[in-house]
């Protein structure tokens, strides 16, 4: 009975300690998250029929900034966080350097995509 409490214990203080690490990753992930959705809130506000007026949808606007900062605070965090792992891989790919990958070449073409097709009509 004792020894179980004992571990119990023990495996309390270990849950209860702040890990960094799972913060910011977490804080990058909801951030990210989050900027869909505002920009979409601020779409909407200033474009409905309900809305009028300089200051419609004002608020999306500031939330929209907002989780924007804390997107690039979070994920900056996140880089200088594993910086050591990140320098070693552009070490690597600096020694031997290789075309992108079909993975990173096609991400570019959707984004490059989406955005011709969002601002260049």
């Amino acid at each position: 009975m004792v020894r179980l409490s004992q571990e119990t214990s023990l495996n309390r203080t270990h849950e209860h300690q702040w890990n960094q690490r799972r913060f910011v990753s977490v804080g990058v992930l909801f951030s990210g998250l989050a900027l869909p959705i505002t920009g979409l809130g601020d779409h909407l506000a200033r474009h409905s029929p309900e809305s009028s007026g300089p200051h419609a949808g004002i608020g999306w606007v500031l939330a929209h900034v907002a989780i924007g900062a804390l997107f690039v605070v979070f994920g900056t965090w996140h880089a200088l966080l594993n910086r050591r792992s990140l320098l070693k891989y552009l070490r690597s790919r600096v020694r031997r350097p290789a075309l992108p990958s079909r993975e990173a070449l096609s991400a570019l073409a959707l984004v490059g995509g989406v955005l011709a097709l969002t601002v260049g009509r």
